[in-house]
């Protein structure tokens, strides 16, 4: 559990004290006495499901993730280290809980914070946890006034209400509209800042927290076994584990709902996951993430105790399952209007903006035409050009996407990602010089430490260079030891040492600490069978590959290595060496050049 203290205060009385010098922006809504100023309007990025703002970290340009269910803003270790930033103790006993478990933290003040042309000095952030790929702005922030949430638009407002207890605050809805409204529960602990509201899930009263973290939404398995809901029926999906700050990983479903309903909405028959919780100290049944926001324009009036909101159109959790069980026509189906709020950008960057939320939500076409009117205002953006090159790529116009690629290389030739995105382009059409230039010159642009080198780890490994791969993994996971990645990261190392032919006992000590960590999944087993082969025990490599292949019988990389080894174990019996083609065979039938990713390791076929 999070004990409380004066860190949440100091940094709540901070930011108080700066903002409300910035009154001002909305008009007085029709009601009597109420009014509504604008505090800080933050202009957010969505980059996939992830809600971005630009800052400034002692001078240095970064960008932060909104995350409405941290209770605290957080970084990890490693994004301290890339910020330059030193930590301190906290006292014994402190530490956060979430999804995958507890965690350990330290504290890191940034002397200098900017945000939207205001500056904090001395902001503190929680430094620990997992690695979730970005610094989160938390609830110490988000909650210092009423907060409105217009994703959709490319926005998140920090509002003054005065005198509105029992006003409608959806200002952007025409009154004849009807408005969804919930009451929001009041926290036990005065500190816990979550927007937590009353729903119903088939009926039944639900607590519903509402996170822009969430990637999806998650009903968490407690509640769905109170709630009826049987994880054992006909229809339900298993899907891929996951993982919050905590080392531990979580499994999912998918399972579909009769009915989810809050504020007077109502949507029926909708997909969303369900999230084993054992061992989670989580004090909510429903995690509402990111595709609801998108989904939907809301307002958290703290100052009222209520949730206000209005519908958007489109799809709402079925947007982050239809890649698994198929696309669903699910919408809302209640008496909540739509909303009437329709921005028109004034400017780049409010265009881009809405492009990004767009694309977030898989409508690729209207994100390229927003991107065309951010491009006709500011053609100097090579972030624009890189968007819209990855938006006409999924509407199908490959040509397009590599003009606008080529244009956006050509503004920014050191940008780092722009740079690996050109390596596997070159690795592809064979120019493997080039790709790897493009690989050592990408380096520069990320910190040794961070998660982001894991896309170069990537390009080396395509490149056949596992000598490469070892020296960017090691410092990748000295600062990722308390972390959820952990076992994938010691799985990459094991495979490369594997590869190179060096410290396989080392590379087998990493190999089964993956396996320690997050189970004997394929891809471990087959890094492990890798180093049997490099040990010359081809008899418990047969077994690791038959493992493997039990559970992945379409995996081509471990049927082509269980071919090699059928062969190598064959002596001349002409059965094994007919079991040993048909491998070689399987596995060029699922990738035609699967041999080219093994030869240049000593493994023909």
């Amino acid at each position: 559990m999070l004990p409380g203290g004066t860190t949440v205060r100091r940094i709540r009385r901070v930011f108080l004290g700066l903002a409300l010098a910035g009154l001002g922006g909305f008009a007085d809504i029709a009601a009597a006495k109420c009014s509504i100023g604008m505090v800080a309007r933050l202009p957010v990025t969505m980059e996939g499901p992830r809600a971005t703002v630009p800052v400034e970290v002692n001078g240095k340009q970064a960008t932060f993730w909104l995350d409405s269910g941290a209770f605290f803003s957080i970084m990890s270790k490693a994004q301290a280290a890339e910020l330059g930033l030193g930590t301190t103790t906290l006292p014994p006993g402190f530490y956060i809980t979430g999804i995958g478990g507890n965690a350990t933290v330290e504290l890191a003040t940034i002397k200098s914070f900017k945000i939207v042309g205001q500056e904090l000095k001395n902001l503190e952030f929680l430094v620990g946890g997992s690695d979730a790929g970005g610094a989160l702005i938390g609830q110490n922030i988000l909650s210092a006034f009423d907060t409105e949430y217009d994703l959709a638009n490319g926005h998140v407002n920090l509002v003054q209400t005065k005198d509105c207890g029992k006003t409608n605050l959806a200002y952007w809805a025409t009154p004849e509209k009807f408005i969804g409204m919930a009451d929001l529960v009041k926290p036990a602990d005065e500190l816990d800042r979550h927007i937590i509201a009353k729903g119903e899930i088939n009926g039944t009263p639900a607590r519903l927290m509402f996170d822009t973290g969430a990637t999806a939404s998650y009903v968490n398995s407690t509640a769905a076994e109170r709630l009826g809901i049987d994880l054992n029926a006909p229809g339900v999906v298993k899907s891929e584990s996951t993982s919050g700050f905590g080392k531990s990983f979580r499994r999912t479903w998918i399972v579909t709902l009769k009915t989810f309903a809050v504020g007077g909405e109502e949507i029926r028959n909708t997909p969303i996951r369900v999230l084993e919780n054992k061992g989670d100290e989580l004090d909510f049944d429903v995690l509402v993430g990111v595709d609801f926001f998108l989904s939907h324009h809301l307002f958290v009036s703290r100052s009222s105790s209520h949730l206000f909101l209005t519908y958007n159109g489109g799809p709402v959790f079925s947007m982050t399952t239809d890649g698994e069980i198929g696309e669903r026509k699910t919408k809302t189906e209640g008496d909540i209007g739509l909303s009437d709020k329709v921005d028109t950008p004034k400017d780049a960057a409010g265009w881009a903006q809405r492009a990004s939320a767009r694309a977030s939500r898989g409508d690729w076409k209207a994100a390229v035409a927003d991107y065309d009117e951010a491009l006709k205002l500011e053609p100097g953006k090579a972030d624009y050009w890189r968007s819209r090159a990855n938006a006409r790529w999924r509407t199908g116009d490959a040509g397009g996407a590599r003009a606008d690629f080529d244009k956006a290389i050509a503004l920014a030739p050191n940008d780092p990602d722009l740079l690996i995105q050109r390596g596997f382009e070159r690795a592809r059409d064979g120019d493997e010089k080039g790709a790897l230039a493009d690989a050592e010159a990408a380096l520069a642009g990320y910190h040794a430490g961070s998660l982001d080198r894991l896309s170069v780890v990537a390009l080396f490994d395509r490149l056949h260079r596992a000598d490469r791969v070892l020296a960017l993994i090691d410092p990748i996971i000295a600062l990722h030891k308390a972390d959820n990645e952990l076992g994938n990261l010691l799985n990459t190392r094991c495979y490369s040492r594997a590869l190179a032919n060096i410290e396989l006992a080392k590379a087998m000590a990493d190999c089964n600490g993956a396996i320690k960590r997050i189970g004997a999944t394929p891809a471990f087993v087959d890094s492990r069978a890798m180093v049997k082969v490099r040990m010359g025990d081809l008899a418990a490599a047969l077994a690791d590959y038959d493992e493997v292949l039990a559970k992945a019988p379409k995996e081509a990389a471990s049927l082509y290595m269980r071919g090699w080894v059928r062969r190598a174990l064959a002596n001349g019996d002409a059965e094994k060496l007919k079991l040993a083609a048909a491998d070689f065979a399987a596995a060029k039938a699922i990738d035609d050049k699967i041999a080219d990713d093994f030869v240049p390791y000593g493994f023909a076929p």
